[in-house]
């Protein structure tokens, strides 16, 4: 029988990764179109969240106009609150016409049911915020509830793209917006508490809450925005406003800490406190009270002196501590004729009048500094208004940059679906040529099974405890001795067995033993001749004595040795369809034609230098000419282009590496699959810097570091449409440079110790100058 050679029909073997590429060439372009429908979708969208963002920004401001009305019991903003209910009313409105017309019925709904429970109750609370009937607690809950609502569903809305620059835009602009958010509760607490004129824990927890909400808003703002929004927004945050607001923060907690200090104070004039203990002396005569108090008075004066050292403490303030401190000066200087009193025998009712202290204005000084904010500015509003002002106009331009950039995405789109068209066009050129080809290697494969199944076996029954074999005539046949002069045992069929494979059939029947199933297993024959045969045998324990011993396996034994030869071939054509892809690759790219050849002898140099054995460096060898296989779907215009890519060619041009991945991801065949790692991580950088997934050191897969040092090494003495080669001692120079950077220095190491090596590689696959 004649057998067809795979090696002989390569092309054919072709059909699988055009197929692969057709598909994942298909599925590209389905997702593309997609992405543009959710793109015209996106531009939709960013008018709905422009709009909604402008009732926000009115919703804060009526929140904060409405309590601070509240706070001051009708004595500020009433002509102020007025106007700004016809301006939110208006945005209401406006918004209203647009979502009736808005595409987004999930989206759309969501809106209509906040719009109707939020008009169907807003002129109530209106009504009843004018007539002091709710706290400024339940005016802040209000609007923040809705605003919150309105967040939510503008951050659903827009949150639309898997783009990594229109990701990082909109979580900017949500991140932004949020921050405004706090801003504008801030301004609300505040307003109320410079009305109030005082401070209380609670306010203070909240305040700082929003204050630290606010910043962590911020600092993530500037890990995701693009500089020209960092920067516009600390050019806002340099106005006279912004500094404005921090001061008066800053006067927020100085105000903290002053009640800290008055709270300390109560405590030291309070029950157990200087007074209760100077009273308990005068009726107990008992000389601990007296020390008591006298300490507790050195804690009151230093509890005094630490308010006054406090920076910005005004005037009015230290008047009312001088009135604390000359009020206990006086309960102190009586302390000696409390003392002297008693050794006069003077009774208690005439001594509590002689020392009696009129502490009076000493409370009414301790209530005036907890109950008052001195120094506090009255324009707190204004300021902190233009600051979410301020906010608002960076927040503008980020909606703006955001639909500028959907439109040109959805441009870029409208011309990648037309280069995917002429892909998918070539592609389905070349299956069709290949297929007659195919039609071939089917019925070869045909011939090829009829071949195996023509393959003679044999049967043998192995009795263990005599240890006798009895064979088939097949079995004799296959190991081509005589029956009548052969008596087969264990060890004489032993012979047979080659030695690398004697330990594999010992454990194989060991196995069917043990395990009371049938085992299968492969191993190698020497005959007589010196002919060598791969076999397939089975063993099978059919008898056990009464202990559970093996007594008689059965079994088969046939020749693969075809079977084996064909796997041979299998894997010759594997190699040579994954260099043939490889060149096809280069190819486009109009690059060396040994350039994937050198690159495969030079990984495969270099993994058994790092210790690699030697199948899984010939794996690496056959694996690597893929390295760059995704350059198939990347345009001519960019693969080709002698100039410096611009960003956004060189963002298309990256995407080359996660396009060989998808091509091989899914396979089953440890080629492929090895490949699929190759192409996603050849051009990761050991310090992180590379793509697409900077992954860092030994994240990268050992082959992809590898092939990154092979790949460069080859490329820079190589020309190509946009360089000349370089110099042997220039590309040298280059990698000790990159040694760490780019390259694993382990790699770099043993690269430079054994350059003689790849540079004989390199001499053996010279290009054929034509």
């Amino acid at each position: 029988m004649k057998i067809v050679y795979l090696k002989d029909n390569i092309p054919k073997l072709l059909i699988l990764p055009l197929i692969i590429l057709l598909t994942y060439s298909v599925y590209s372009s389905l997702n593309k179109f997609e992405e543009k429908q959710e793109l015209s979708r996106a531009s939709k969208c960013m008018q709905f969240s422009i709009m909604s963002s402008s009732l926000i920004h009115e919703l804060q401001k009526e929140r904060g106009y409405s309590s601070s009305f509240a706070s001051s019991k009708s004595e500020a903003f009433s002509d102020e609150l007025k106007q700004q209910r016809s301006k939110t009313d208006r945005e209401i409105q406006r918004l209203k016409i647009f979502i009736d017309n808005f595409n987004h019925y999930k989206s759309k709904l969501h809106f209509q049911q906040f719009s109707k429970n939020f008009l169907l109750s807003i002129d109530t609370y209106r009504i009843n915020i004018d007539n002091h009937k709710l706290l400024t607690s339940e005016i802040m809950n209000y609007y923040t509830d809705y605003i919150n609502i309105l967040l939510n569903l503008n951050e659903q809305i827009i949150s639309i793209n898997r783009s990594k620059g229109l990701t990082h835009l909109v979580q900017s602009y949500i991140t932004l917006m949020k921050a405004k958010e706090k801003a504008g509760i801030e301004r609300a607490l505040i307003s109320r508490v410079l009305g109030e004129g005082k401070l209380l824990s609670d306010d203070f927890h909240i305040f700082e809450v929003l204050v630290s909400a606010q910043n962590i808003y911020i600092t993530y703002f500037k890990s995701t925005a693009e500089q020209k929004h960092i920067d516009l927004l600390a050019s806002k945050m340099a106005t006279e406003s912004f500094k404005k607001v921090t001061k008066i923060r800053n006067q927020i907690y100085v105000k903290h800490e002053k009640n800290e200090i008055v709270s300390q104070i109560r405590q030291l004039l309070g029950y157990g406190g200087l007074i209760h203990n100077f009273k308990n002396y005068i009726i107990r005569k008992t000389k601990n009270y007296a020390t008591d108090a006298q300490d507790q008075y050195i804690q009151l004066l230093s509890a005094i002196d630490n308010y006054k050292a406090i920076k910005g403490v005004t005037a009015q303030e230290i008047k009312q501590l001088e009135v604390l401190e000359d009020t206990f000066a006086i309960y102190m200087q009586k302390l000696p004729k409390i003392t002297k009193s008693f050794q006069d025998g003077l009774a208690i009712s005439d001594l509590d009048k002689m020392v009696k202290v009129n502490d009076e204005m000493a409370v009414e000084a301790l209530n005036n500094l907890n109950n008052n904010i001195y120094g506090s500015q009255s324009d707190w509003f204004k300021h902190s208004t233009k600051r979410s002002n301020l906010l608002k106009e960076v927040e503008d331009q980020i909606a703006y940059d955001l639909n500028v950039l959907i439109n040109k995405n959805n441009d870029n789109l409208s011309r990648e679906l037309i280069i995917q068209a002429v892909i998918l066009i070539i592609i389905l050129i070349i299956i069709l040529l290949s297929y007659i080809m195919l039609r071939e290697l089917i019925e070869s494969k045909k011939v090829l099974n009829r071949a195996q199944e023509n393959t003679s076996s044999g049967s043998y029954e192995y009795y263990i405890e005599d240890n006798i074999l009895l064979w088939s005539d097949e079995h004799y046949k296959l190991l081509q001795v005589d029956k009548e002069k052969f008596k087969p045992t264990m060890d004489t069929f032993m012979i047979f067995v080659h030695p690398d494979d004697v330990e594999i059939v010992n454990n194989s029947f060991e196995l069917a033993k043990t395990s009371k199933e049938m085992v299968f297993f492969e191993y190698r024959l020497f005959l007589f001749d010196n002919t060598k045969m791969y076999v397939r045998s089975s063993a099978e324990v059919i008898k056990y004595n009464k202990k559970g011993d093996p007594l008689i396996i059965v079994g088969t034994i046939t020749d693969i040795s075809q079977s084996k030869k064909l796997e041979r071939e299998i894997v010759d054509t594997q190699k040579d369809v994954i260099l043939t892809m490889g060149t096809i690759s280069e190819t486009r790219s109009m690059e060396t034609g040994n350039h994937v050849k050198r690159v495969a002898e030079y990984s495969k140099l270099l993994h058994l230098l790092n210790g690699a054995k030697e199948d899984e460096a010939e794996l690496l060898k056959m694996a690597s000419p893929m390295h760059d296989i995704g350059k198939v779907g990347i345009p001519d215009h960019i693969l080709n282009k002698p100039g410096k890519l611009t960003p956004g060619e060189w963002a298309i041009m990256q995407t080359h590496s996660e396009m060989g991945y998808d091509m091989f991801k899914n396979s089953k065949r440890e080629i492929l699959k090895l490949a699929a790692t190759i192409s996603l991580t050849h051009h990761e950088k050991y310090d992180g810097s590379g793509y697409p997934k900077g992954l860092v050191a030994d994240e990268i897969p050992i082959v992809g570091r590898i092939t990154a040092l092979a790949d460069v090494f080859d490329a820079l003495g190589s020309d190509r449409c946009y360089k000349l080669a370089w110099e042997l001692e220039d590309i040298l120079e280059l990698i000790k440079t990159e040694s760490g950077k780019h390259f694993d220095p382990v790699l770099v190491n043993l690269f430079l110790k054994h350059i003689n090596m790849f540079i004989h590689i390199r001499d053996n696959y010279k290009e054929t100058e034509v």
